[in-house]
């Protein structure tokens, strides 16, 4: 439920504290939904941060890894199975860990230290996980849509026949679902585990960001 109704001295004070908290919009979504695009151009006309891939960067900065030994692990859970350990990195880094494990405890520090310094769009790496303790507004979104409309879209943006995208479609969706449930114990896609569900095809990319933008503006921080 978006906002608390305080009356007098409380809400004042309320009011004053909120004001220091930052908003942070995280965006799950459907491979093919438009959940990237649309978090975006919702950072776009907002005029705040945006984050999405560039989280993986951010993260093995954070922890001193110049190689490319995290770049294939991102949004991925462990294999207990098969899995490869890091070692290098700075004081950041607990050795000797799974590459999956390790991004994953870089990005949340990433993450949060974000949450603090910014408002902002997040897309994917469980952040509404992350951030579920620490003192930021968050709105929590999946953004889901029909499968064949979703087909239609990685067949028009990455140039794919129908069978490539519904391949490419269902291994994506099971790795998020994978990833998401492992770190977090939660269940992804769920309408229990969002403050929201939107289906971008009913109401559009400008439809679902001019959505977010209004909780953004009107009901966050309330």
């Amino acid at each position: 439920e978006i906002g608390v109704r305080l009356v007098g001295s409380e809400m004042c004070i309320r009011d004053r504290v909120i004001d220091m908290r930052h908003k942070i919009i995280c965006i799950d979504r459907m491979c093919g939904s438009g959940g990237k695009e649309i978090g975006r151009l919702v950072s776009k006309k907002l005029g705040i941060g945006f984050h999405d891939s560039n989280l993986l960067e951010l993260a093995k900065e954070h922890g001193g890894i110049t190689s490319s030994s995290l770049d294939d692990s991102d949004e991925k859970a462990t294999n207990p199975f098969y899995y490869k350990l890091i070692y290098e990195g700075n004081e950041n880094v607990k050795q000797e860990q799974p590459a999956t494990e390790m991004l994953f405890h870089l990005q949340s520090a990433v993450i949060q230290q974000i949450a603090k310094e910014e408002d902002s769009v997040i897309v994917g790496r469980c952040a509404d996980f992350i951030l579920k303790d620490d003192d930021v507004d968050i709105l929590s979104v999946f953004i889901t849509a029909p499968l064949a409309d979703r087909i239609t879209r990685e067949m028009d943006v990455d140039d794919m026949n129908e069978t490539q995208a519904k391949k490419f479609i269902r291994k994506m969706d099971m790795r998020r679902k994978n990833y998401y449930n492992y770190f977090t114990k939660g269940d992804w896609g769920k309408k229990n585990t969002y403050d929201l569900i939107l289906n971008s095809s009913k109401l559009g990319v400008e439809g679902t960001v001019d959505i977010l933008c209004s909780l953004y503006r009107n009901f966050m921080g309330q």
